[in-house]
This record gives structure tokens, sequence and C-alpha cells, in this order.
């Protein structure tokens, strides 16, 4: 038992280090950083130490690791967001070596998490980099590690907002079903991309406009590349017009919540 103990501790460690691999790698890559993941990563490393210092089992990884996942998806809501300092002063050290250029510390952060936040880009086309599921659908029944926390996030381009790094929380689940759909089920082929619509202005009944933020407000479509420039750029391929113009921003397939018009 003790060996399979020492085996668990050095498994734990070894994931600790690759959280941290990971976290670095991301912010070289995507020239930017996320503070759920920097939370997850500092959890992480605090569990392995702990196990030594405090004399724990560490079979008590178990729950730790598992917790630390969690955790880091709750720092998005108080007080578990009063992690961040600390996170982000872990996360620097993995970042140490790379470039400020690389890192884009001067770029702006948004997160969009709230009504109030998503309303910034209200009808505005914002095109998909990324998915991250943290949830599951089957037979359109999601499954989730918690109800506290969002369903995914998504990583986007917006061009009322260039130059910033926008992360948008689905927390609604028809949201979530239908992105899944796009990124999952049908999945985007090489020349495509997926664009979104986020809006409270397109209800059918218009006095849905003014209730509370009860209802799905995501169109998702996938198009052909460079349909994004061709919906917030008129002076991109002007030689395309009229119906071929139409056609090349049209979407392949789209996903639109039925209350919507």
């Amino acid at each position: 038992m003790h060996i399979i103990a020492n085996i668990l501790w050095i498994v734990g460690v070894l994931y600790a280090l690759a959280w941290g691999v990971h976290i670095r790698h991301k912010a070289k890559t995507e020239r930017g950083t996320e503070k759920i993941f920097e939370v997850h990563a500092l959890l992480l490393a605090v569990s392995v130490i702990l196990i030594p210092i405090l004399s724990l089992s560490p079979f008590h990884l178990l729950w730790m690791l598992p917790a630390s996942f969690l955790l880091g998806l709750m720092s998005l809501i108080f007080p578990f967001n009063l992690l961040w300092p600390l996170a982000s002063f872990y996360g620097s050290l993995w970042y140490v070596g790379i470039k400020p250029r690389e890192t884009k510390q001067e770029q702006s952060e948004i997160t969009l998490l709230k009504d109030s936040e998503w309303s910034i880009i209200d009808s505005e086309p914002c095109r998909v980099i990324d998915f991250i599921s943290w949830g599951l659908v089957k037979d359109g029944n999601i499954s989730t590690l918690s109800k506290a926390t969002p369903y995914a996030s998504v990583h986007l381009e917006c061009k009322k907002m260039p130059g910033q790094k926008i992360t948008g929380f689905i927390t609604h689940k028809m949201d979530f079903i239908h992105l899944w759909a796009a990124f999952k089920e049908r999945t985007v082929r090489q020349n495509e991309e997926v664009i979104i619509f986020w809006s409270k202005k397109h209800y059918k009944l218009k006095l849905l406009n003014f209730l509370p933020g009860f209802w799905p407000k995501l169109w998702v479509m996938i198009c052909q590349k460079g349909a994004f420039e061709l919906m917030t750029d008129p002076n991109y391929k002007p030689e395309l017009k009229g119906e071929a113009r139409y056609m090349a921003k049209k979407p392949i397939v789209e996903w639109k919540p039925e209350i919507m018009g």
C-alpha cells in the first residue's frame, strides 16, 4: 500500500508539472493567459506540496486533484476569484523566458459572463477562435461537474474590439448545445469557421427583450473561411459583389433558437 501511495504522489507531481507546461505553452502559442487554467495549475501545485509538508496520505490526491479543477471553474465567481492574484503570480513563474510580445501582457482582456457584459457585442458577428467545453451533451442531455459553473467558454474575435483577448462564458443550456453541435457533432472543417451572434434584440416576441435573461441568446453558424471578414469589412474582396458576396458569407449550417427571428 505504501508503494501505491508513493506512486500516486509521483503521478500527482507529474500532472501538476504537466499542467504548468500547458499554461506556458498556451501563453506562448495563443498569445494570452487564462485565469481559470492558472488557478487550476496553482491548486494542483499546492495539493502535491501539502502532502509531504503536512504528512498527509497521498490518497488525499484522489479528491484534491478533481477539487482543484472544480475550484478553477468556480473562480469565475466571488469569493473564489480572490485566488486570481496568487494564481497569476504562480503562472508568471511558468512564463519566465517568454517575451512580453508573446504573452501580449499589454493586450486588454475582456471577460463576458453576465448579460450586461455580453451586451457590449450585442448583434455583432464574432469569430470563435476556440471552444472549451466543461460539460458533455448526449442525447440532448447535458452532464456537468457542477451547476455553479458555466458549461463552456469561447475565445472570440470581434471587429468592434480589435486586438483584444475576449473570453465568453456559456451559461445557457441551449447555447451550449448549439455550440456543442457545431464543434463536436458536425465538426468544423479546415476551410470553415464558426461565427456567432449574441443578441437580446431579435426575439420574435418583443416582450422578451425586456424580461430577465432566461432565454438563449446565441445564433451559431458554420461558414466558409473568410465569411467573418466579408461580414465586417465592406472593402474585403471588393471583386465579390451581389449574389456572389452573399453566398460567400452565407452559413453552411446554422443553429438558431426558435424564439429568435
